[in-house]
């Protein structure tokens, strides 16, 4: 009977345990968002999608742009450095309003059980060094 309790505890807590993971897509789908609210100068919604509200401020008194970027569009790399606990999101895709190629990463990390932008961490990711330290978790929409 005692054994039966131990292990039905163990195993609530392992089940319990792999619920809370985060989902590669789920990293790449806010990487999504932060680079359409970019495109368009959205200034609200890039502060609800920043770690830390206020460090990111380009676009506080630009005028909205249009931009037709889509998720199928962007390839995204995603990478877990699980010491720092953090994601490490490698991305490009070619803006369909300008026609040019846009490769740059950002620093992911969650913040009141959401995924947020890591502006502050993201200014001087290796993209190399990324791809050499840590194991890539997902690759999305790559052909």
């Amino acid at each position: 009977m005692k054994k039966l309790l131990i292990c039905t505890t163990t195993l609530i807590a392992l089940l319990a345990g792999c619920s809370q993971s985060t989902a590669p897509e789920d990293v790449a789908k806010v990487t999504y968002e932060w680079e359409k609210a970019t495109l368009k100068a959205d200034y609200e919604r890039e502060q609800q999608l920043l770690y830390k509200e206020g460090t990111y401020e380009i676009h506080k008194d630009s005028p909205a742009r249009n931009n037709s970027l889509k998720y199928k569009d962007m390839k995204i790399e995603v990478f877990y450095d699980k010491k720092n606990e953090r994601y490490y999101s490698l991305f490009n895709y070619i803006n369909p309003e300008a026609g040019n190629k846009v490769e740059d990463s950002y620093v992911v990390r969650e913040k009141n059980e959401e995924l947020k932008i890591d502006i502050e961490g993201s200014k001087d990711i290796d993209q190399v060094k990324i791809r050499n330290s840590f194991e890539r978790e997902a690759c999305i929409h790559c052909k």
